[in-house]
């Protein structure tokens, strides 16, 4: 992870050279680089398309793993989103299994409750949460993607977590 958080750098420092570097890592590539190179990418000025082959390699390879990074690249797209990439983002805001579970309501080791009692700091530290913010980002650029998500939205109102509902 400290070597992932150093490729993260070096992406925000040139995105458009580490983004096409991304596009061919092994397939096996451990996912903590993936997340970091999502992460440097996030405000990156390159062609769209470019950020979009890196987020679908890593959709496809461990879109378990990397789901909030890949929820936030998705929701930095300017620009109108392909229909995968909007297929991407309502996966991971309906069936990606992050959370499992209501850590908000749980007592810490140290005493407290995780994410301070918090329904909404848990949420947005979830996947399903973090992708439910990247569809209201996209929604809020353009009112088009009210229809595009509409489905989507519809099963998300009915998440079984508060965390992510709030």
């Amino acid at each position: 992870s400290e070597l992932a958080l150093m490729l993260k750098g070096y992406v925000e420092k040139d995105p458009e050279r580490f983004a096409r570097l991304a596009v061919r890592l092994p397939t096996r590539t451990n996912p903590a680089y993936y997340d970091q190179v999502l992460a440097g990418l996030k405000a990156a000025t390159i062609p769209t398309q470019l950020k979009l082959d890196v987020t679908r390699k890593v959709f496809a390879e461990c879109a378990n793993d990397c789901g909030t990074a890949i929820a936030d690249s998705l929701g930095s797209v300017e620009g109108t989103l392909p229909d995968d990439a909007v297929e991407m983002l309502s996966w991971l805001a309906t069936e990606h299994p992050n959370p499992q579970r209501e850590m908000w309501q749980e007592q810490a080791e140290r005493g407290g409750k995780f994410f301070g009692g918090e329904a909404y700091s848990n949420g947005i530290n979830s996947t399903r949460g973090r992708a439910a913010e990247a569809i209201r980002d996209l929604i809020l650029k353009d009112v088009a993607y009210v229809g595009r998500f509409r489905e989507t939205l519809g099963r998300m109102v009915q998440d079984k977590s508060a965390a992510v509902l709030s």
